[in-house]
């Protein structure tokens, strides 16, 4: 492949990712939710994570996370375990918070993933996550890939 259609190919990947972060931002702005602790819900409606997963794995800054984690502690949406690795869980009102502000972004990422499957195979998944990881690699930052 000439150099002109890589760079071609890297330009749409760059902005079909700037795209989908932007439609989770969009989303957030538009259900008056910010887009951090969007991103602590959508972490935490799966299972429990401790602070620094959530910052290495969703990329927010540990300060954020331990801001996020204490405005959802002391609003009752959430608990911090004990030890070393704190796992910070939803409660039953997190879980119905979460629930009801993740339903519709769910339902779009499910109508989305359908759509695509039906052109093409699960793979570009994990072609992805391999550029993702090799970029980022390439740069020096260490990624969960």
């Amino acid at each position: 492949m000439e150099l002109s259609q890589k760079i071609a190919l890297i330009l749409r990947l760059d902005i079909a990712v700037n795209r989908l972060d932007g439609a989770f931002y969009m989303w957030a702005r538009r259900h008056k939710l910010p887009e951090n602790m969007l991103t602590m819900l959508y972490a935490l409606a799966d299972g429990a994570r401790s602070q620094r997963e959530i910052s290495e794995d969703w990329l927010i800054p540990k300060t954020t996370v331990n801001t996020l984690t204490n405005e959802l502690v002391e609003e009752g949406f959430a608990s911090l375990g004990t030890g070393k690795e704190k796992l910070l869980s939803l409660t039953e009102k997190g879980m119905r918070l979460a629930e009801e502000s993740l339903k519709e972004l769910h339902s779009a990422e499910l109508d989305a993933i359908d759509s695509v499957l039906e052109e093409f195979p699960p793979e570009f998944v994990a072609a992805l996550e391999r550029y993702t990881a090799v970029f980022s690699q390439k740069l020096g930052i260490k990624t969960g890939y």
